[in-house]
């Protein structure tokens, strides 16, 4: 009787794993999939009422087609130097309304982050240091080399600020001080706005000071 019990009480932990299993599968997928449906019926759905109007049949994904290829013409339009004048002059005043001004200028900066190559090429690497103080690790974006006065090697980086990283500090330390990561720029950034939600299980850094454990190793 004891032998079937702990039988069934196994295969009840065995179901209630697969189903754990089962649900981080599905609902990722799901959660994607809604948010693809969303966008494509939101843009769809832009310019595809008018379509509906004038065509005898109406084609799924012609609001899509059709808003991509807007979106297209305004780039190439707002490249030109007239385009970017008067985009300039709107932008001036989106900015300064209260509150959507400030959710325009920070999607506007993530955006930038992530879509623009000469962005990305700012941030050379991804580094782990200590900041604000010895034993509290962070995450930092190389943007340069420097030299000290006394002809230290050093690193210019740029710590950002969870969930919004298009602010943040920019400190200097020496290379010998920081941690090299195997991470992208862009797998930095999302572990910054996700606030580490989808950092790696594994990080590259010791629990202990480097500085305590150099000052101990010169000591010895």
């Amino acid at each position: 009787m004891t032998l079937k019990k702990k039988t069934h009480g196994k295969k009840k932990i065995s179901l209630k794993n697969d189903f754990l299993s089962g649900l981080l599968v599905v609902i990722p997928l799901g959660i994607t999939l809604f948010a693809l449906q969303f966008l494509f019926l939101f843009f769809d759905n832009i310019t595809g009422q008018y379509f509906r109007e004038f065509l005898p049949f109406y084609i799924p994904g012609i609001g899509l087609l059709f808003s991509i290829i807007v979106i297209l013409l305004i780039g190439i339009f707002v490249n030109h130097w007239l385009g970017k004048k008067l985009f300039h002059s709107l932008e001036r005043r989106i900015v300064k309304l209260p509150l959507l001004g400030s959710v325009y200028t920070v999607t506007r900066q993530i955006l930038e982050i992530f879509g623009s190559s000469r962005k990305r090429r700012e941030f050379q690497k991804v580094i782990f240091l200590q900041y604000p103080k010895e034993g509290i690790w962070t995450i930092g974006f190389v943007t340069g080399h420097s030299l000290s006065a006394n002809n230290t090697q050093l690193y210019n980086v740029f710590v950002p600020t969870t969930p919004n990283p298009t602010s943040g500090y920019m400190i200097f330390i020496p290379i010998e001080d920081a941690v090299e990561s195997p991470l992208t720029i862009e797998e930095g950034m999302r572990i910054v706005i996700s606030g580490g939600i989808v950092a790696p299980p594994r990080m590259p850094f010791p629990a202990e000071k480097i500085g305590i454990l150099q000052h101990e190793e010169s000591s010895k």
